[in-house]
This record gives structure tokens, C-alpha cells and sequence, in this order.
């Protein structure tokens, strides 16, 4: 599907009732083009009117009632502008791409890797929020979900007396693979009612723990997209 033969869901619909319409699609296309990320997107640039629309909804979310009537990236400010249009719509677009390249019936998987604290889960958050914009439902997910059980992670460190990398959550090797490939597994091939684990980092005195099953996430609708995020996204094993 081209561009222009975007899905316009309820979902997308609202969110053009914010979008900012005073944003010269020709403008935010010159901006964009000065980013580091924007070479990642050829052959297939998406249109400036899909930079301007994204962009506008992203300025009205981002800066509030300030973007209402900027006209081009440089009224948001430096900061604002080069988040939107040379980080996360890139980043988008590129993302897009891939999901519509995804063979039918399938979801595509996206990881995102990055240091800790950098921002991933706000990227992650951003990019959901553009896909709905176009109609296609994604979800997310963290390397964190899929932390072991506190309970489990003391066998393990118990077991493993002398591995530092053991004795805490947080390293290859505190993880249950096999809940983490049963729920990717699961929201890949678009099924639908998946509870996706949450893990609470306060719990035990701040070493953690699985939430219980009522606190998980429901994915109810198959996805689009699913996005799964960590610091080790993309690492191979020794």
C-alpha cells in the first residue's frame, strides 16, 4: 500500500482533531533533510505532507499550546524540532516501512536497543502513538517484563555463588526465555487476548519482582507491529 492509500481507523481519525495545520509541508521536508537519520529512509521518502501531518501532531502533543500555529520545525525551537524531525519520525517512517513490507497475517517485530535510561521507553511510547495515527495497532514490550520471579532469581544467584552478573536481575541469564518467546511468539502471529507480564522494580526492597498476573497487560486486538525494547536488543551470544 502507498501512501496515500493510508488506513484512517476511529483511532487515527481522532488523531487529526489535534493535529496542527499551520505546518508548511515543504518546510518540514527541508528540515528533516538536514538530520543524520534521514539518508536510512531512501529510496523511499515519504511524502512532505506526511512529514508536515506527523509532525504537527507530534509538535501539539510534545510543545502544547505553543506549536498550535508554528509553521515550520525552527518555531518549536532547536530542541523541540530536531526530537521530532530528525529522531523520532525518521525513526518512524523507517518502522512503517518495514510493517508494510510484513507478509500477510503476520505482525512484524522491531527491537529497539539503546543504553539504559536514554529513552527508549519515550521513543517506544511515541512510536505507538504514530501508528495509531495511521491506523495500525502496535504494541510494546520490555526486555524487563520477562525478568525471572524474585522467588527464582535467588535459586539462580544461589546456584551461581561466584557470577556476579547473577546475583541481581538485569544481565543475560536473568530472564525466562521461555515466557518471553510463548508471549513474542504469540502477539507475532497476531493473536488476539495476549497478557503481556509486568515486573515490579520497587518490589523487595527495590530488587523486584513479577507482577501478578492481574497487574499484565492485555493486548485484546492482534498487532500490526510490535516493538520490543532493551539494552541488549541485537546482542548475539557469545
Amino acid at each position: 500500500a502507498g501512501w496515500a492509500a493510508r488506513a484512517r481507523s476511529p483511532q487515527a481519525l481522532a488523531y487529526t482533531q489535534h493535529t496542527n495545520t499551520h505546518m508548511r509541508a515543504s518546510a518540514c521536508l527541508s528540515y528533516a533533510q538536514r538530520g543524520p537519520l534521514f539518508s536510512r529512509l531512501q529510496p523511499a521518502v515519504p511524502p512532505a505532507e506526511e512529514w508536515a501531518r506527523h509532525g504537527g501532531e507530534l509538535a501539539s502533543e510534545l510543545c502544547g499550546g505553543a506549536a498550535a500555529t508554528a509553521a515550520a520545525p525552527e518555531e518549536l525551537g532547536t530542541a523541540a524540532a530536531a526530537r521530532i524531525f530528525h529522531l523520532y519520525l525518521p525513526l518512524y517512517f523507517w518502522c512503517l516501512g518495514r510493517a508494510r513490507q510484513a507478509p500477510t497475517g503476520r505482525a512484524v517485530g522491531i527491537g529497539i536497543s539503546a543504553p539504559q535510561g536514554c529513552g527508549k521507553t519515550t521513543l517506544v511510547d511515541t512510536l505507538v502513538g504514530r501508528f495509531a495515527a495511521d491506523g495500525l495497532v502496535c504494541a510494546a514490550a520490555s526486555f524487563d517484563d520477562f525478568y525471572l520471579t524474585h522467588e527464582a532469581q535467588r535459586e539462580l544467584a544461589a546456584a551461581h555463588p561466584t557470577n556476579r552478573l547473577l546475583e541481581l536481575r538485569g544481565n543475560a541469564g536473568s530472564h525466562d526465555v521461555a515466557l518471553g518467546t510463548a508471549t513474542l511468539r504469540a502477539l507475532l502471529d497476531r493473536e488476539a487476548e495476549v497478557a503481556v507480564p509486568r515486573y515490579d522494580k520497587a518490589a523487595h526492597g527495590g530488587r523486584g519482582d513479577r507482577a501478578p498476573e492481574e497487574a499484565w497487560h492485555v493486548q485484546r486486538d492482534p498487532v500490526d507491529v510490535l516493538l520490543f525494547e532493551g539494552w541488549m536488543a541485537g546482542f548475539a551470544p557469545a
